[in-house]
């Protein structure tokens, strides 16, 4: 299935925009999540994610990115039927990923202007 048939498929590509942005900006927290616990500077903040990226990082990676994955599957098939929630929920996702980034971005520059 993968990409390929999500391309198949016409979609709008502010919807493929928005998707790509779900995936890769929720690898780039995880990735950023993990460096930030082996430096000691944070803690993980969902209280869904704090024991499984504590105890077993490489499970967080993999639930991450089905999480992810099963978002975009679900925007990507409901869009021909529901185009004003899709774009409602691809939006909030998008702005707290943004949000999260921007306080990632906020500890790693405290990080190395303390270090």
């Amino acid at each position: 299935m993968g990409v390929a048939f999500l391309l198949r498929v016409h979609r709008p590509r502010w919807l493929l925009a928005g998707l790509w942005w779900i995936v890769t900006g929720g690898a780039a927290d995880l990735a950023l999540t993990l460096w930030g616990l082996r430096l000691g500077a944070i803690e993980e903040a969902n209280p869904l994610m704090a024991p499984l990226v504590t105890a077993h990082p490489a499970l967080a990676v993999v639930v991450k990115l089905v999480v992810a994955g099963a978002a975009v599957l679900v925007f990507h098939q409901a869009y021909p039927l529901r185009r004003r929630l899709v774009a409602a929920g691809v939006l909030v996702v998008s702005l707290c990923l943004a949000g999260v980034l921007l306080l990632h971005g906020s500890w790693v520059s405290h990080f190395f202007r303390c270090a």
